[in-house]
């Protein structure tokens, strides 16, 4: 049989296929949207014939994909108005997903340079190389430029090679905390912070000059765990004994004829020398397709009609009240009380959604806009269930709304904990005086003024604060105690405000399970009654906002104060005037980031 009529009968059977997955979705389940899919597997069948018939002939795919800065987790409007539409975090995940089972494409060429991207992001993509790998298909790197993150990710390939330039910024992992004692007392501003738990260290860098031994303690226990997972991986996948790679550490950042002489780089090369060792190592005639082009080719785009739904949502940022949204140019990102409430609402009243998969990555935030998350998610999980992925932080107020979850899953360099509270003022009582400010007031109640930046907190407000921070310290605990299954005494003695690596939570019981987006999902799929192996329909939440929405909500949409403190500008006075609100406990953990 020749090509010609191999060709004419695959298209038959794919179009014979595409009719029947029309007629039968729309009659068995009686879903009109069902019926519209059947119906786009038909006009997509005619689409790809000429695709599905390279692939009968022999023809294969390699799918390009450029490793961006950084990566949305909501579609942006505004950037299709400018033709340049964007793909999310969750896009990316499961388009190579997709790819691991479109027998067309059989490898990937992944152009890797420096990237904003969290370690626990590049885990996730790790893992779908990996997954995609599993099926038998090839992962080919460029290396541009990078570091530790970007290096790691490089790992799950075939193939690495460095560009003649590239830097190889393998130098292991720190981390860096500013204290800011010293200029404040330059300028007359003091900060007034009280705290419940002695590694709740965020507000040192306000009151501190150096680093305290309880936070040298736990910042040096998880550098330690952070570190050996980086370098145990690296020394797996590559095949390098440990002393050989931390010896290449000792040296870095290394040139790409060191990194090849380390074992690091397989070659050295350009991007189109690259492409002629795919092309002799692939079985097949391949042709390099853009990722951003790529589209999966499905004949039937849609799950079991049997089978119920799984909600994805995102919630990152800082908790706090009010009811603005993210600001697409600004990039601002915040949980918000009133709008998280009201999408967990939605997600709990719609029938067809079997499961929801939450991914948190917060630093914490205000006390009472976290509890009431955190009891939404406790209730919502009552119904249906709820399984978190913890991102690279999860901490503090972001891990009280995580212990909420049916079942909580975090990466091995996620940060997850800090089980602690803390309330802190500005006073520039002093810094007024030399600026020759002058103020009055007038008030109502002994302790009216009790957050007032134009004063510091006397013995008596001290005491009452020290007994309001308690009262939400104990709340905290119990509701992660409720949540996890244990006494609080067992949690207490977790608490403190120490922040562990998703590895050390897993062993003290913070979490259920190690892994991310695929292994959630797997978690999700399984509460629904599907396997992992079995095609889930998954919707975004929040979903996607129209163009006119999105500009409606732009930078002069704001009506949160909150949120005016992200803002790159802003007044002053609006700023002492937003930390003088009578809040009476704040959840914030610490500044940690890893380099």
């Amino acid at each position: 049989m020749n090509r010609t009529w191999t060709l004419i009968l695959a298209n038959g059977a794919l179009l014979a296929a595409a009719l029947f997955g029309f007629l039968e979705k729309g009659r068995i389940s009686g879903s009109p949207a069902l019926a519209k899919a059947g119906l786009f597997g038909v006009t997509d069948s005619f689409a790809q014939l000429g695709r599905y018939g390279r692939w009968m002939t022999g023809g294969r795919e390699i799918l390009e994909i450029d490793l961006p800065l950084r990566m949305a987790y909501q579609k942006d409007p505004l950037s299709r108005l400018i033709g340049k539409p964007t793909r999310t975090f969750d896009e990316y995940m499961r388009l190579i997903e997709e790819a691991s089972r479109d027998n067309v494409v059989s490898g990937i060429l992944l152009v890797v340079s420096e990237t904003a991207l969290d370690f626990a992001e590049i885990e996730d993509l790790r893992s779908a190389l990996l997954r995609f790998k599993a099926q038998g298909k090839s992962v080919y790197v460029y290396f541009e430029n990078g570091g530790n993150k970007e290096y790691l990710l490089s790992t799950a390939s075939d193939h690495i090679m460095g560009a003649k330039t590239a830097g190889l910024f393998l130098v292991g992992l720190k981390t860096r905390t500013v204290y800011l004692k010293d200029l404040l007392d330059k300028l007359g501003i003091r900060m007034w912070v009280v705290k419940e738990g002695a590694y709740k260290t965020f507000g040192d860098m306000f009151t501190r000059s150096s680093m305290s031994e309880s936070d040298k303690e736990q910042l040096g226990a998880l550098m330690d765990d952070l570190y050996e997972k980086l370098v145990a991986t690296i020394s797996k996948e590559r095949r390098l004994d440990r002393q050989s790679l931390e010896q290449a550490i000792r040296r870095a950042p290394l040139t790409s004829s060191e990194a090849k002489a380390f074992g690091l780089f397989d070659s050295i090369g350009y991007r189109d020398d690259l492409k002629r060792i795919v092309k002799d190592e692939e079985p097949h005639r391949v042709r390099f397709v853009n990722f951003k082009d790529y589209r999966v080719r499905k004949l039937f785009p849609v799950g079991n009609p049997f089978k119920r739904r799984i909600a994805l949502l995102h919630l990152s940022g800082m908790i706090l009240p009010g009811e603005s949204q993210d600001t697409p140019m600004l990039r601002t990102r915040a949980i918000l009380e009133r709008p998280t409430l009201e999408l967990l609402e939605e997600i709990e009243k719609d029938r067809s959604i079997g499961a929801l998969l939450v991914r948190i990555d917060s630093p914490g935030g205000l006390e009472s806009p976290t509890d009431q998350i955190w009891r939404k998610i406790r209730k919502l999980g009552e119904k249906k269930p709820v399984i978190v992925q913890a991102g690279g932080v999860c901490a503090s107020g972001g891990y009280y709304i995580a212990s909420g979850g049916n079942k909580v899953i975090a990466h091995p360099y996620s940060v997850v904990g800090s089980i602690g509270v803390l309330a802190l003022k500005p006073d520039v009582s002093v810094l007024a005086d030399r600026l020759g400010l002058r103020s009055e007031t007038i008030q109502r109640g002994d302790h009216a003024d009790v957050f007032s930046p134009w004063k510091g907190w006397s013995p008596e407000e001290l005491e009452r604060l020290k007994v309001n921070i308690r009262h939400d310290y104990e709340m905290f605990l119990e509701a992660v105690a409720v949540s996890r299954g244990r006494s609080k005494e067992e949690i207490a003695e977790l608490a403190q405000g120490r922040i562990y690596s998703g590895e050390a939570a897993l062993k003290l019981g913070l979490i259920d399970r190690l892994g991310g987006f695929f292994e959630a999902l797997d978690e999700a799929k399984k509460a629904i009654g599907l396997r992992p192996q079995d095609a889930a329909e998954i919707v975004v939440f929040p979903k996607e906002k129209g163009l006119f929405e999105a500009l409606a909500q732009g930078p002069l949409a704001y009506k949160d104060p909150y949120l005016r403190l992200l803002e790159p500008v802003g007044c002053v006075s609006e700023m002492l005037d937003v930390l003088g609100k009578q809040h009476s406990a704040v959840l914030w953990p610490v500044l940690f980031q890893m380099e």
